[in-house]
């Protein structure tokens, strides 16, 4: 029989997880790794490459066996990718790819989405105060700006057309979200010290 009433249609799933890993320790790590002959952060970097990044330092994808120290993380990363995949009742998943996000004063990422994957997320290694946040944005978004009037407010006083959603970047937390969600992340206001992340997808296991 039909129930009567009113309910959300089409949730995102966002999994938020702490850890108790050494986040210091990984940060000294990646900093050295990542720093080329000159000690350079920056997009003139060998090691580095430019995709969503607007200022900054974002790795080439790296090699998982090079990085033995980071073992650690990625048995992290990987058992909360089977675990949102288990929630959901989907394949077994594999952490396919992985890169570091090194940002500085006023360094950000565009929106943007990553293709031909099942999850994606991001592990915050260091953040200092005022380093900028993920956020992320509706798959309606285009459709809720056209169609609803933007002054629209629930019972609550809240927007019923917000099409964003910000996540706090805190050392130690991995935010993980289907890799259709449309996210960025806001500028570092911090002027003295860098936001460390590492960011990385999942893919189904053949």
């Amino acid at each position: 029989m039909i129930q009567e009433g009113t309910f959300d249609m089409f949730t995102t799933p966002i999994k938020v997880t702490k850890s108790k890993l050494d986040n210091d320790l990984m940060a000294n790590y990646i900093l050295d790794f990542c720093k080329d002959n000159e000690g350079r952060l920056n997009t003139q970097n060998p090691k580095g490459r430019l995709v969503s990044n607007e200022g900054g330092f974002q790795s080439k994808d790296i090699d998982f066996e090079h990085h033995k120290r980071l073992k650690p993380l990625f048995a992290f990363l990987q058992e909360q990718g089977n675990n949102l995949s288990n929630e959901l009742g989907f394949p077994r998943v594999k952490l396919d790819n992985l890169w570091f996000n090194i940002n500085g004063y006023k360094d950000f990422n565009q929106d943007h989405r990553h293709a031909g994957c099942i999850f994606s997320g991001v592990y915050y290694i260091q953040t200092p105060e005022k380093c900028g946040d993920i956020m992320f944005t509706s798959p309606a978004a285009t459709e809720l700006e056209a169609y609803w009037d933007q002054h629209i407010k629930d019972k609550n006083n809240h927007p019923r057309t917000n099409i964003h959603c910000t996540c706090k970047a805190e050392a130690g937390v991995m935010y993980l979200f289907p890799s259709f969600l449309t996210h960025g992340v806001l500028p570092n206001l911090n002027e003295t010290e860098k936001r460390i992340s590492v960011a990385f997808n999942f893919k189904k296991m053949l």
